[in-house]
């Protein structure tokens, strides 16, 4: 049975998608079962269906007698007037079924993108196959699942690895939009309106009205430097269309009512190793193995940094790297902007911060370890930023995914990872020391 676009007969026009009846554009009260019903039955005007198999749809799973039927029949022709004035919509054929009898004009909406238009997803996702299977399942759950996490955590590919498994779903009509090449939100609105197919100048109402009966899965990759813009178009677009999922990446939370965030781990110590191993290009044998595994606890179980590594390691060697202290990665020939290297991905992140949230990223740098918030405050205060202000930037740290929280049973302790440790300590210093040699 038909799942989009609308039916119309009379005076009457059934939407398919959000399975609405309107008679000259009024909305009609009908029970959702008698709108299934009549959507069956205008969807194969002219032709007989039997009481089983309208049993069988309306049951849903549950026992229904065909009395209820009778009663689903006549609350239909109460809605259209059956019978009145001469108009007969839904006729009996006694011992078979219903036929529904009036002249049905069908309109469908314009196709939008398949999954083929996704991205290319050909590298292998390793160590996440339980991760996939839970946001697949989310995603038909909910209709705004963000994945979360810092950068080189590979959020971007588990979104497309999921798009990919929930299009059959939504009839392979999945969008993607990667938001990272945008400076800003101002062509955010004609962005997503590309990428369903569609040239509406800008206007977000009309994308709102474009979109309003589509079932669609929207991928917005990338949104964390355009959080706020991205979580006010997602807003917009889950309240005008109903049948309207999207899947965001971000390294901050959108923040809406309807949102339901995973947060991504890193990437446990098997995979890990298998992940080197398929950089390196090579087969670890036990005491390689053993150098890996430290690297990688090393790496913080970050795949984009384990991958660099692996990089340097296929021309240095894995036993060059023990030595490097907590930057044994280098930057890659092959990969482009943010990814080329742990400096270029946190610096993405460093330019979207404000400057006590710099000087206090910058200050936590000293923590080796594991700190409370009371460390934090005592540490980074000075008196341009009191302690209540470095509370409050360590909480804005967190929620940029740049600070790491662990909920343990001696209360909530924060840290960072070794590379943003020694991006924060040693790569801003250098940055200063340049700020006053230039000056």
């Amino acid at each position: 049975m038909e799942t989009e676009g609308e039916l119309s007969f009379g005076p009457f026009t059934l939407s398919l998608d959000r399975r609405a009846l309107r008679r000259d554009g009024c909305a009609l009260p009908l029970g959702a079962r008698a709108l299934e019903l009549l959507a069956l039955l205008a969807g194969r005007a002219g032709e007989v269906v039997g009481k089983d198999e309208i049993v069988t749809r309306l049951a849903s799973g549950t026992d229904m007698e065909q009395g209820r039927l009778r009663a689903h029949v006549a609350a239909v022709r109460r809605a259209l007037g059956d019978g009145e004035d001469g108009s007969r919509y839904i006729v009996n054929v006694l011992g078979r079924g219903y036929v529904f009898v009036a002249a049905v004009r069908r309109t469908a909406p314009a196709a939008l993108p398949r999954v083929a238009g996704l991205p290319d997803g050909s590298a292998p996702l390793l160590g996440r196959e339980e991760t996939v299977a839970s946001l697949v399942r989310m995603v038909g759950e909910r209709r705004l699942v963000t994945v979360v996490g810092a950068g080189g955590l590979g959020k971007s590919a588990l979104a497309l690895a999921v798009a990919r498994r929930v299009a059959p779903r939504f009839d392979g009509r999945v969008a993607y939009l990667d938001l990272a090449p945008l400076a800003d939100g101002a062509r955010l609105t004609d962005a997503v309106a590309g990428a369903v197919g569609l040239t509406l100048g800008g206007s977000l109402p009309a994308l709102c009205a474009a979109l309003a009966e589509r079932r669609l899965l929207l991928v917005l990759d990338n949104c964390g430097h355009l959080a706020d813009p991205a979580a006010l178009l997602a807003e917009a677009l889950l309240e005008a269309a109903p049948r309207l999922h999207v899947l965001a990446t971000s390294r901050e939370a959108l923040d809406l009512r309807a949102e339901w965030v995973h947060r991504l781990a890193p990437l446990a110590l098997p995979a890990a190793l298998e992940l080197f191993a398929l950089r390196c290009g090579t087969r670890l044998d036990p005491a390689g193995r053993a150098k890996t595994a430290h690297l990688c606890r090393q790496l913080d179980g970050n795949p984009l940094l384990i991958g660099l590594a692996a990089a340097r390691a296929r021309t240095d060697g894995i036993a060059a790297l023990a030595g490097a202290g907590d930057a044994p990665y280098g930057a890659s020939a092959e990969a482009q902007g943010r990814h080329r290297s742990a400096d270029a991905l946190l610096d993405w992140s460093w330019r979207l911060l404000a400057p006590r949230e710099r000087a206090v990223l910058h200050r936590l740098s000293v923590f080796r370890r594991s700190f409370t918030i009371d460390d934090a405050a005592r540490e980074c205060a000075c008196p341009e930023i009191d302690g209540a202000a470095v509370k409050w930037c360590l909480s804005g740290l967190v929620a940029r995914s740049l600070v790491e929280v662990d909920y343990g049973l001696h209360g909530v302790r924060y840290r960072l990872t070794n590379a943003t440790r020694h991006y924060a300590g040693e790569a801003v210093a250098r940055r200063v020391a340049m700020a006053v040699t230039a000056s």
